[in-house]
Formats: C-alpha cells, sequence, structure tokens
C-alpha cells in the first residue's frame, strides 16, 4: 500500500437507495415504510453515507428535513444508479413479474374522479402488491417533480422528455341543466351568450374558447361570468343550474344519461377531439407496475370516454 494513501469504505446501493426513499418520502419514518424497515435503520444508513463522503446531505430539525446542495446532487446520481440497477433487474426479470411497490397516478381532479378511480379499483384487486397513491393537481406539473410515475392528461403532448401512450379521445360539449334552462331559455347563437351566465376556466384564453363558430368562422372566446379552478368545479357549477359550461364528454356521460345536464346549442357545435394521453418517465424500461395500469387504462376506459 502506497505510503499516505487514504482508502475511504464505499458506499453501497442500499445506502443510496434509503437515501433516495428520504428524499421522496419527506421523512425517514414514511421512508422506513415503503422499503418495510426500521426508521433507525434508515437513520445509520444515512448516518454512514455523510460518513462515507464526508460531508452533510440533509439537515435536520424536529418539523422536516432539509436537503444540503451535495445532498441534492447526490439525489441526481443516486437516482440515476438505481435507476440502471433497476433497470438491469427488469432485463433479467421474468416478463410475467407480478406489479408491486407504490404507483403514483398524477391528474387534474375529473380525471382522476371520472376515468382513473374506476380504473384503480379494477387494478387494486387485480394486483394487491401495489399500492396507489393519486395526485391531485389542476396545473400541468411535472412528473419528476412530483415524484410521480403516471400523468394523465387532456390535450395534444409536445414534450418530448416524456413518453407517451394514448389512452382514447373525448368530446366536448355545451351544457346546463334543466333548472337554468327553464329560467334563461337555449341560447341559438353565439350573439345570444351575453343574455346567459357562462362558466369558465381559470388560465388561459384557450381554456375559454368553446367549440361554436361566431360570425368571423372561428371558436368562440366567451367572457366567463363565474370562473373556477377545476373542471370538476365547472361541472358541479352547471349541476346545480349555475350557468352554460363547455365540459369534455367522459366527465359527464352518466349527468348527460340521467338528464341531469342538457345539450345546448347542439346543431351548431363543432365536435372536436380532445386527447387523453397517459405520460410516463422515458429512460429505462418501464415498470411492470406502470405498464399493467396504463394497459388497464386503455383496455378498460372506452365507454368512460
Amino acid at each position: 500500500m502506497l505510503k499516505g494513501l487514504i482508502v475511504r469504505e464505499r458506499i453501497t446501493l442500499d445506502e443510496l437507495k434509503s437515501f433516495v426513499a428520504v428524499y421522496e418520502a419527506g421523512s425517514i419514518s414514511r421512508a422506513s415504510d415503503e422499503l418495510g424497515v426500521m426508521p433507525s435503520t434508515i437513520s445509520r444508513s444515512l448516518t454512514r453515507l455523510e460518513s462515507k463522503l464526508n460531508t452533510s446531505l440533509i439537515l435536520r430539525n424536529t418539523r422536516n428535513l432539509e436537503f444540503t446542495h451535495e445532498g441534492l446532487k447526490l439525489i441526481e446520481y443516486a437516482r440515476s444508479i438505481s435507476a440502471t440497477i433497476d433497470d438491469i433487474e427488469c432485463v433479467f426479470r421474468s416478463v410475467s413479474s407480478e406489479p408491486s411497490g407504490t404507483l403514483r397516478i398524477n391528474g387534474a381532479s375529473p380525471v382522476l374522479v371520472h376515468l382513473v378511480s374506476p380504473i384503480v379499483k379494477i387494478y387494486s384487486q387485480k394486483y394487491p402488491k401495489v399500492k396507489v397513491h393519486l395526485q391531485n393537481n389542476e396545473e400541468v406539473v411535472d412528473i419528476i417533480e412530483k415524484k410521480s410515475d403516471i400523468a394523465i392528461r387532456v390535450g395534444e403532448i409536445n414534450d418530448t422528455n416524456y413518453g407517451v401512450s394514448p389512452i382514447g379521445v373525448s368530446k366536448r360539449r355545451l351544457l346546463a341543466s334543466p333548472s337554468y334552462l327553464k329560467e334563461y331559455g337555449f341560447p341559438q347563437k353565439p350573439e345570444d351568450f351575453k343574455n346567459h351566465i357562462l362558466l369558465g376556466l381559470d388560465g388561459p384564453s384557450v381554456l375559454n374558447t368553446w367549440p361554436i363558430l361566431d360570425n368571423s368562422g372561428n371558436p368562440t372566446k366567451i367572457s366567463p361570468n363565474i370562473i373556477a379552478s377545476s373542471g370538476e368545479v365547472l361541472r358541479k357549477l352547471a349541476l346545480e343550474g349555475a350557468g352554460i359550461a363547455c365540459i369534455t364528454d367522459f366527465m359527464t356521460n352518466s349527468d348527460r344519461n340521467l338528464g341531469k345536464l342538457v345539450e345546448v346549442m347542439k346543431e351548431d357545435i363543432i365536435y372536436e377531439m380532445r386527447e387523453l394521453n397517459a405520460i410516463y418517465h422515458s429512460t429505462g424500461i418501464m415498470p411492470p407496475k406502470v405498464s399493467a395500469f396504463i394497459n388497464l387504462l386503455q383496455k378498460e376506459s372506452s365507454h368512460l370516454l
């Protein structure tokens, strides 16, 4: 051995996985639940990792954990290493490997309520070893930042950083409750909207562009009287007779079949088809828990759209 050479103990894969688990879970106790070990085991693993790297990775206090700059940098490397190991295991694992672990699914509340929830029931019965975590976000989010495995999105996907699996398409319609239409009547043309209460979404103007052509031959941009940040709230307002809303079919199939919502200006609507897609991490091999859910969603969702 060369004189003066310092030999440090090597870090292990288990230590890196424990570190990543703490970051993703947000606490040592939740990470221990995910990994099925005692919290003290996780704590000792973190201490060994900091000792081997000779740096502080996490600032601990009684309320939360704060990752240092070095800790956040290590997360990038640790995830990459862990993903590579997972890929190797996937390659040599039987194709029929049973899905397991935690599946995090992100989506806006209408998607989770009307599309994902019915599928989750079937999925959980079929794959009892998978714990499903539904993450509600009305806005488009980074699935890496949110630590999601899958996100279900309405509309075209242009981000090439993700893998994309098409789920189906769904129409938009103008809808109102029978009680509202009894009081205000049916609009016959876009100019009549000024005499009605219009329900719209908070966000870009494209969200409040309805598939009805105006005098210029363009889709009608409305100025909503009542604005909601969620499509599910919009649906509820329409059901309560608060006004006219433009809502996607997968949210209102039951409402329309039961006569709770009635289509407005049916002859003039431009039935544009809204895409629904599942996006997921494009790097590496798709885990069985993810592929199983996407396959089931594609198979079972046709009657929901």
